[in-house]
């Protein structure tokens, strides 16, 4: 499996010629078992990150973040597959929490930058869903080996 990404890996990196301007035919860039990474998510990956740490969407910054755009990626849905092994729900309330805690409070506001700039918010929003159940699953397995002297 890792040299199947790697090769992606590889194979996009050498081929990708990213700009924001031009229509794109979305492609798939790594396939793990039955979860798909494509060039689209890697550049909705690229323009959230801009613009939830307030940089410029400029060329330079989307090159300085593409590597760490697909690790991310790479991650988030290794994650995913381990997390359907076991039975978590969707905790709407912590997801919220999470989005005011980035957005000062004004989630409309980070749904229409998303949405002035093409990134999908409900990808954006499942992928903090991921994110909580892995912190969960985390804590559940090692919670109990966890012994605290004062």
């Amino acid at each position: 499996m890792k040299v199947k990404i790697f090769f992606f890996f590889i194979i996009y990196f050498t081929n990708f010629n990213f700009t924001l301007n031009a229509k794109e035919i979305t492609k798939i860039v790594v396939k793990i078992e039955n979860e798909i990474i494509t060039n689209y998510d890697i550049k909705s990956e690229i323009l959230a990150t801009l613009i939830l740490t307030k940089k410029e969407i400029n060329q330079k910054n989307i090159d300085d973040l593409k590597q760490n755009a697909l690790e991310n990626l790479i991650q988030n849905r290794l994650k995913k597959i381990e997390l359907k092994k076991y039975n978590f729900t969707r905790n709407e309330s912590k997801i919220n929490q999470y989005l005011n805690s980035i957005s000062s409070n004004n989630i409309q506001n980070i749904k229409s930058l998303f949405q002035e700039n093409g990134i999908d918010y409900k990808s954006f929003v499942d992928n903090i869903d991921i994110e909580i159940k892995w912190k969960n699953l985390i804590f559940n397995n090692f919670s109990k080996k966890i012994e605290i002297n004062l």
